[in-house]
């Protein structure tokens, strides 16, 4: 059951990665091109990143529990990641500003979000 949760946590930080980078290109250009915040391109990639980051985060809980392996390192990653998934959510809490706002809010909490990840990662032994 270990082996198999931790292939899936090691598969999925990748595919976090790939659409935490789409989500934040498409906020980018949608910013850049004075578009609606409400875009389904933008309201959808927002969603598909942070749920694919919930999934991650739930799969690490699970390979924490399962593990048993409640060390530093341990800690510090969850508490981390933990703090990333609430950075990631925390875009909506400007759904009601104006579009520039959300779109850069949006922008703000990928990017944000990323170097928490980073420092996440490299208390287990980084992205190897």
């Amino acid at each position: 059951m270990t082996d198999i949760l931790l292939s899936i946590h090691s598969v999925l930080r990748w595919v976090v990665l790939a659409f935490a980078i789409l989500a934040l290109v498409i906020n980018v250009l949608a910013l850049v091109q004075k578009r609606d915040a409400g875009d389904p391109l933008v309201k959808n990639g927002m969603r598909l990143w942070t749920i694919l980051l919930d999934v991650q985060w739930l799969v690490g809980l699970l390979l924490l529990l399962v593990m048993g392996v409640f060390g530093r390192p341990q800690l510090e990653h969850a508490f981390a990641n933990t703090l990333a998934v609430v950075v990631a959510h925390s875009a909506v809490a400007f759904r009601k500003k104006s579009d520039q706002t959300r779109l850069i809010a949006n922008i703000a909490t990928i990017v944000l979000a990323l170097l928490i990840i980073i420092v996440a990662v490299a208390a287990v032994g980084g992205w190897s």
